[in-house]
């Protein structure tokens, strides 16, 4: 390369313009409070011995948070509470269903029962989110609330999983989802993302994020993350009581695909939804004996803020 040619590629990489980057934020304004509406679809098939068992569930949920004033020593307190919800929950000869706006807390069987009376126990209470000066969420308060009001064989359904520990990760994961770094549009980033589904099972994914600029929707400029799962864990809480256990499973990620639509001048996100599915071989254990079997998930979900 001649010394004129250097001169010039040097003044070119100069005046080339720098692609543009955003630093996307979540904002927690004091005094505000917003409401999200959920729809969630779960759907999961379990093959043992050649036999499918088909189980669904449908729920629909309001969810409203308002944040507080920030103390002397940078706590502040965000106020979280579950308004409303609608469940319908289908099994082998299991139909149940709830709605909070009529609620119907009847069954013969006690089992069923308990189910029934513990999700009625998880709307109306709030707890607290508490997040230090540099707005890390470093605690969950007020979640003993919820089982207060529960039956005593609600309460012990519950105790799985209204814990504070885990209500913290799992507000703490949400918040996590943003780039720590300033991103231009196809820059891309990594998340471990934790679902627990209910039933003691949780689903750990390897997730992609991707952010892809800037859309006009709901009347706002809106920042679009799209929003991929690389791979999956299953995991099952430990309980001796279960008659079903999972052993052994080898599950990948057979379909998955997602947005956030996220309202950076607000610090809020505004819609996400997603879709996923997983399936793969697993090694069941019922009553003592082990069974060779398939499973075949999907979750489809969104999430809209209430504008």
């Amino acid at each position: 390369m001649t010394h004129t040619t250097a001169v010039t590629s040097l003044v070119l990489l100069c005046v080339m313009p720098v692609p543009d980057k955003t630093q996307l934020k979540f904002k927690h304004t004091e005094g505000t409070s917003a409401t999200a509406q959920t729809t969630s679809k779960i759907r999961q098939t379990l093959t043992i011995a050649n036999m499918d068992i088909e189980t669904s569930q449908e729920s629909r949920s309001t969810v409203s948070s308002s944040v507080g004033k920030r103390a002397a020593n940078g706590r502040l307190p965000i106020d979280q509470k579950l308004d409303a919800l609608s469940i319908q929950v289908t099994a082998p000869n299991v139909n149940l269903s709830f709605d909070s706006n009529s609620p119907n807390t009847q069954n013969d069987n006690p089992m069923l029962q308990a189910i029934l009376e513990s999700i009625a126990a998880r709307v109306g209470p709030a707890h607290t989110v508490v997040l230090d000066k540099d707005n890390k969420v470093v605690a969950i308060e007020g979640a003993d609330k919820i089982l207060q009001r529960a039956t005593p064989a609600a309460a012990e359904l519950l105790r799985r999983e209204i814990d504070p520990e885990k209500m913290r990760k799992s507000v703490e994961q949400g918040y996590g989802v943003l780039p720590s770094e300033p991103v231009g549009e196809g820059e891309t980033w990594t998340r471990t993302m934790t679902n627990r589904i209910g039933g003691g099972q949780t689903l750990t994914f390897e997730t992609r994020f991707e952010y892809q600029g800037t859309v006009e929707k709901y009347g706002k400029k809106l920042h679009k993350i799209a929003v991929t799962a690389q791979s999956v864990a299953y995991a099952q809480d430990d309980n001796p009581q279960a008659q079903l256990k999972v052993l052994q499973s080898n599950l990948k990620v057979e379909t998955s695909k997602g947005t956030i639509l996220f309202d950076n001048a607000k610090g809020q996100t505004v819609e996400n939804t997603s879709f996923t599915r997983v399936v793969g071989d697993v090694t069941f254990s019922i009553n003592g004996m082990d069974f060779p079997g398939k499973l075949d998930l999907t979750i489809d979900s969104n999430s809209v803020l209430q504008m």
